[in-house]
């Protein structure tokens, strides 16, 4: 079974890219020019996917006062991928994965 990279690392930019502080919001459509610039070619969909899979995860902010909506980390989010290089992120992404079911689950919320 392989491992398709590409879209994890897509991921982590993803999370790179969204504000830590919900009063700096940004819109998916941000987010689709950033990660175009980096080399990632993506559809508005298909990110748009992509948010509302992460924010299952990371409890990330929707703001749907506006038409386009956007993201954000919530207020007092215990990490923030906007200041880590890919492989911190990376590593980060696999342990709390890896590690989610062995550790207690204050641990990992």
């Amino acid at each position: 079974m392989g491992t398709n990279y590409t879209a994890l690392f897509r991921l982590i930019e993803i999370l790179r890219t969204i504000p830590h502080k919900p009063d700096r919001s940004i819109s998916a459509e941000t987010i689709q020019t950033v990660l175009e610039r980096k080399g990632f070619s993506v559809q508005i969909r298909a990110l748009q996917r992509d948010l509302k899979a992460l924010t299952k995860q990371f409890g990330l902010n929707r703001d749907t006062s506006k038409h386009n909506y956007r993201w954000s980390f919530k207020d007092k989010s215990p990490i923030s991928f906007e200041t880590m290089d890919t492989p911190t992120a990376l590593t980060w992404v696999l342990a709390r994965d890896q590690l989610s079911g062995l550790l207690p689950k204050i641990t990992t919320e």
